[in-house]
């Protein structure tokens, strides 16, 4: 904009949003979401958007240009906003943005969340023409991160805040978006460090932890990051590191991570761990046909809420993602809740076995450790938690007393009618080889005939008898700890798995493998007719199958920042 433009001049309407916020700021009782604003204010203000990015570069007031500036931060992060509000502010805002932007006699600093807001749009101004339009961006840049960084509480939440601004999360829960917000992050929190050492000693750690979990290439730039965190505070960064250096296939990083923490130890440091909430209880699911299970701890905050801890653990690759609502807890419990699941009650012990258990799934598959475990890690007690395998407790069961014979299993199809048996089935790489020989070049449906069955079975028992008979065994000790043990069913699927355990009775015969075997050659061949190869491909694509919840549980990570 030309020192001839005309700056855009408040208007009534503007004037009656800077009263509206400022009432809605008076209210100390009131804490409404940004989510709950906006729909409180949408239907009374046509131009909502275009009059916050008034508000936020042009009022006199601070406290107004920070209230608008958060609004139309919040209008993109936010997932309480309605899609139709959201598209309306930032549209609006944008319109106006790029004039703000232009304005060659506004500071800097208060063109900054505009310009986002611009880029929001898809209407980024480059680099060189950043610089035509700031005095000095970077330095505006870095001034809001120290000050920023400077009010920042010694919370997981806050710093999970800063990854969330920083582009490494998303307001949905998503874990890491894309590598190329590594750098970025990695600079925010050096700078974070000089005006904040604990909190950006714990931004740089966990920034490095998800940089490694993308495949960030400097793996040189992650280690630099955790001795800069030693530096900012040892000891907090010896809490982190000392997590860090136990992860599974940490490589360079955890080798990095054991040297510095090994180093702050012999300087005579004591950890310091990010302070943690108090657990309030836990839920947990069976295990599903894909192998993962969801595991749900919620924490007490202060003034009655409730922070919800997710993960997704899988038997076949380890923790696959984990992921923190923080104060929505009670919302996030009612909907897994009603999410159809068989649940059990999980204690803080019980928990900590099962993910070091999917930690070492992890180290055995290869498969990263999500970074930002090392957030919320100190939520689970300061006791070491290392890679371990446990053995599902089926005592309850007291199977040394039952009679072994080949009767077991006796009218074990039955299993079916419960959803922790009914959802197991056979989906390994022969099974997806069985069903596209047997399907390909014909055009009608697989005959699932018995002998069709009997051949499938011989096929893919050396690839699926052990996981099958782990996975039975895990659903009947939550079924046991959800105090299930004596319902019939269960002692039914107690029987079936001695029989499949101890080989009482051969694989192909036993009634439960062979129901599971109809509806998994049918689940296949659908997924086959779709082109799918491989169960993974499949669930890639986000096909729903009947033998998995896979894509509900991760529902639930777009979910949990509501």
């Amino acid at each position: 904009m030309s020192r001839k433009q005309k700056r855009p001049r408040s208007t009534p309407t503007i004037r009656k949003l800077r009263d509206a916020l400022t009432e809605l700021a008076a209210d100390p009782d009131s804490m409404p979401t940004c989510g709950q604003v906006l729909r409180r204010l949408s239907p009374k203000f046509r131009t909502l958007g275009r009059s916050l990015a008034w508000l936020a570069a042009y009022d006199e007031q601070p406290e107004t240009r920070e209230r608008a500036s958060a609004l139309l931060v919040g209008a993109h992060q936010e997932p309480g906003v309605p899609g139709r509000i959201r598209e309306k502010v930032i549209k609006q805002a944008a319109e106006l943005a790029e004039q703000v932007v232009r304005d060659p006699g506004l500071a800097d600093e208060r063109k900054l969340t505009l310009t986002a807001i611009l880029a929001l749009s898809g209407r980024e101004l480059g680099a060189e023409e950043l610089a035509t339009c700031f005095v000095d961006f970077s330095k505006a840049l870095e001034q809001v991160a120290r000050e920023a960084a400077s009010a920042m509480l010694d919370t997981a939440e806050q710093v999970e805040g800063s990854l969330q601004a920083a582009g490494l999360v998303d307001g949905q829960g998503q874990s890491a978006i894309g590598q190329e917000q590594v750098g970025r992050a990695l600079s925010v929190a050096a700078l974070a460090a000089q005006s904040n050492g604990r909190v950006g000693a714990t931004f740089l750690a966990v920034t490095a932890a998800v940089g490694f979990e993308l495949g960030y290439p400097e793996t040189d730039e992650l280690c630099l990051a955790l001795e800069a965190s030693a530096k900012a505070d040892p000891e907090r960064a010896l809490a982190l590191l000392t997590e860090l250096a136990t992860w599974p296939n940490a490589g360079a990083l955890g080798a990095k991570a054991r040297e510095l923490s090994m180093r702050l130890r012999a300087e005579g440091v004591d950890p310091r761990p990010l302070p943690a909430p108090v657990f309030s209880h836990g839920l947990v699911s069976t295990v599903d046909g894909s192998g993962s299970r969801a595991l749900q701890l919620y924490y007490r905050q202060g003034e009655g809420t409730l922070d919800a801890v997710s993960f997704v653990l899988n038997d076949r690759v380890g923790l696959m993602d984990v992921w923190c609502a923080f104060g929505n807890g009670y919302e996030v419990e009612r909907q897994f809740r009603e999410a159809g699941l068989d649940l059990a009650s999980c204690d803080e012990a019980f928990a900590r076995e099962l993910i070091a258990d999917a930690l070492a799934t992890s180290e055995s598959s290869g498969r990263r450790v999500p970074g930002r475990w090392l957030l919320y890690r100190s939520f689970l007690g300061d006791a070491p938690l290392e890679p371990a395998r446990r053995t599902p407790n089926l005592g309850a069961y007291m199977l040394e007393t039952v009679v072994r014979s080949p009767a077991l299993a006796k009218d074990s199809e039955a299993l079916l009618d419960s959803i922790a048996y009914r959802q197991l089935g056979f989906d390994s790489d022969a099974a997806y080889d069985f069903v596209r020989k047997k399907t390909q070049g014909r055009p009608r449906a697989l005959q699932v005939r018995p002998p069709l069955v009997t051949e499938f079975l011989k096929v893919v028992e050396p690839h699926e008898r052990e996981r099958l008979t782990r996975r039975l065994a895990v659903n009947l000790e939550h079924e046991a700890r959800a105090g299930r043990a004596k319902v019939r069913i269960h002692r039914l699927a107690a029987r079936t798995w001695i029989a499949l355990s101890e080989d009482l009775q051969p694989f192909h015969e036993l009634p439960y493998t062979r129901t599971l075997a109809i509806r998994s050659l049918r689940a296949i061949e659908h997924n086959v007719s779709r082109g799918y190869r491989t169960q993974d491909e499949a669930n890639q694509a986000s096909l729903v199958s009947e033998l998995g919840l896979q894509d509900m549980l991760f529902e639930f990570a777009q979910f949990a920042g509501l």
